[in-house]
């Protein structure tokens, strides 16, 4: 899911976050080409409508969706979650956490889906109940995988 993103000095143009998956970074789209990257790492160039070429940067929210830093302007890119949600979504890797790392996998893997689907569009008893599917569905992967290999292990 991207997030539109609207930019003073860039109006008209198509500006979109990706944020982070389970394995990538987030990136900067302007008018559906990724951002060009800047002079440092993180840094992006974007040139505005008035052909200036600006520095974006991203500052990381562990797990969330990054703020984007664009001429000195700390832009929330999405509405950051409450405590409760980040309770909420997070809770497989408190319960998977000494599950090592079978169980940091399943609950790292839960975690990123859950964020992505408590982002989206549904309503709100429908996202609680979905995410909460997920994260069952994550400590029975967690447990029937845990089985498994012990039984591989033993022959």
């Amino acid at each position: 899911m991207n997030y539109i993103v609207n930019l003073e000095g860039f109006e008209g143009q198509k500006i979109e976050v990706q944020p982070a998956g389970l394995f990538g970074s987030a990136k900067l789209f302007v008018n559906e080409v990724e951002a060009r990257k800047g002079p440092k790492r993180g840094e992006m160039i974007l040139t505005r409508n008035d052909g200036k070429e600006v520095v974006a940067a991203w500052r990381n929210n562990f797990l969330d969706v990054p703020k984007l830093i664009v001429e000195n302007k700390i832009l929330n890119v999405a509405k950051p979650l409450a405590w409760y949600e980040w309770v909420w979504n997070g809770w497989p890797v408190v319960l998977l956490f000494g599950g090592g790392a079978l169980g940091g996998f399943f609950g790292a893997l839960a975690i990123v889906i859950n964020l992505n689907l408590f982002r989206s569009q549904q309503t709100t008893w429908l996202k609680y109940l979905i995410t909460g599917l997920i994260s069952f569905s994550a400590l029975v992967a967690y447990l029937i995988s845990g089985i498994v290999l012990s039984l591989l292990i033993r022959r």
